[in-house]
C-alpha cells in the first residue's frame, strides 16, 4: 500500500519537470516599463526559451535589442522564472555581446537587467534604458 503514494509522487515530479522545460509563454505578450516596451513571443517548439524584442528610450535617445532568451531557472509552483540572452552587438570596439537577464516574479512582472556590453544597442543618452520593471 505504501507503493501508491510513491508512484503518485514520482508522477507529479515527472510532470513538473516536463512543465519546467517548456516555454513560460503560450501566447505573445507585451510588457511596459517607464522607458520602454518588451514584446515576448513563445518559442515555436515549446522549448525552454522565448523570443523577445525590447525598445526603450530616454528623451530622444533609443535602445533596441532582440533575440532569444533561455530559461535558466523556473519554479512552476510560484510561476516564476529567470532567463538569459546574449545579443550580438557591433560596435567601434569590435564584436561584443550584450548580456540580458530577465526575471519574472509571482505578480507577473518582468525585471530586465543588462550589462555594459548593451550600451552598443543604445544612443549615448539612453544607456540603461532597457533596464527596469516591465508590467503587462
Amino acid at each position: 500500500m505504501k507503493l501508491i503514494p510513491l508512484i503518485i509522487t514520482v508522477s507529479a515530479l515527472s510532470l513538473s519537470s516536463a512543465y519546467a522545460a517548456n516555454s513560460p509563454f503560450h501566447n505573445p505578450a507585451e510588457y511596459k516599463s517607464k522607458h520602454g516596451i518588451l514584446e515576448v513571443i513563445p518559442s515555436q517548439n515549446d522549448a525552454a526559451k522565448f523570443n523577445f524584442q525590447i525598445n526603450a528610450s530616454i528623451d530622444m535617445y533609443a535602445c533596441d535589442a532582440e533575440g532569444t532568451a533561455y530559461i535558466t531557472e523556473r519554479d512552476s509552483t510560484l510561476d516564476t522564472w529567470s532567463a538569459t540572452a546574449l545579443v550580438n552587438t557591433d560596435s567601434n570596439y569590435g564584436e561584443q555581446y550584450c548580456k540580458m537577464e530577465f526575471t519574472k516574479d509571482k505578480a507577473g512582472r518582468i525585471t530586465v537587467k543588462t550589462n555594459f556590453g548593451c550600451s552598443g544597442q543604445c544612443g549615448m543618452g539612453a544607456e540603461g534604458a532597457m533596464d527596469g520593471l516591465y508590467k503587462k
